[in-house]
C-alpha cells in the first residue's frame, strides 16, 4: 500500500526508490522495516507531493521475555495507573507547509496553531493527560460518527474541513484498533517558555 503512495519506502543503502517498477516485481520487505529493539520496529517513507515524510513506529508486547511480560500483565491488572501492555502502531505524517527550512525568527511553521482529533473515548483521558496539545481542546460528539468516538478541537470549521466524507465512512470500521487520529500544529509537550519574536 505504501509503495503506491510514496516513492521511497524503507531504508536502502543507496537511497534508491523502493517503488515497484512492474506488477511482477516483488517488494523487498526486509528493506521496508528496521528493528530498534526486540519490541520496537520503525519504517520510513517519503517522496510524495506536499508530504515531508511518513514515520511509522511499531511497538510490541514483551513476548521475548515471558516472565517480564506476565509481570507487566499482573501489575496492570491490580493497579489502574499502570497501562495494560498492548501492541501499537503510530504513524506520523509531516507535511510541507511552505516555510522550509524553518527560520528561528518566524517560529517553526507557516500554519496557525491548531489541533483537531478523533479519539476513542476509552483512551481520551489518557491522551489528554499525556499530550499538551490535546489538553487545549473542547470535546463533542459528531453527527455521522459512532458514540464511542469523540471529536476534539478548537472550532467546528476545522472539523468540517478535516472530517471529509470518505474519512467519516472509514473510521467506524477501525473499532478499538483506533485510539486517535490527530491533525496538529502544536507541541506535544508543554512549552517551557513563550516564543518572543525579535524586533528589528
Amino acid at each position: 500500500m505504501l509503495t503506491k503512495e510514496f516513492a521511497l519506502v524503507g531504508f536502502t543503502k543507496t537511497g534508491a526508490s523502493n517503488t515497484l517498477t512492474s506488477p511482477d516485481e516483488e517488494f523487498d520487505v526486509d528493506a521496508a522495516i528496521q528493528d530498534n529493539t526486540h519490541m520496537e520496529f520503525v519504517s520510513y517513507a517519503s517522496g510524495r507531493q506536499n508530504i515531508s515524510f511518513l514515520h511509522t513506529t511499531i511497538k510490541l508486547q514483551r513476548r521475548h521475555n515471558p516472565v517480564a511480560w506476565c509481570m507487566e500483565l499482573l501489575v496492570s491488572f491490580f493497579f489502574d495507573a499502570i497501562p495494560v501492555p498492548t501492541d501499537s502502531i503510530t504513524m506520523t505524517i509531516s507535511p510541507f507547509d511552505g516555510a522550509e527550512p524553518p527560520k528561528a525568527s518566524a517560529g517553526n511553521s507557516k500554519y496557525d496553531n491548531f489541533i483537531w482529533a478523533v479519539v476513542n473515548k476509552r483512551h481520551m483521558r489518557r491522551w489528554r493527560d499525556e499530550r499538551y496539545d490535546m489538553s487545549l481542546t473542547r470535546t463533542s460528539d459528531w453527527e455521522g460518527l459512532p458514540n464511542w468516538l469523540a471529536v476534539m478541537g478548537e472550532s467546528k470549521e476545522i472539523g468540517d474541513l478535516c472530517l471529509y466524507q470518505q474519512l467519516k465512512e472509514v473510521i467506524p470500521h477501525c473499532g478499538d484498533f483506533l485510539e486517535y487520529l490527530i491533525v496538529s500544529d502544536m507541541p506535544k509537550e508543554k512549552p517551557t517558555k513563550y516564543f518572543t519574536p525579535s524586533v528589528a
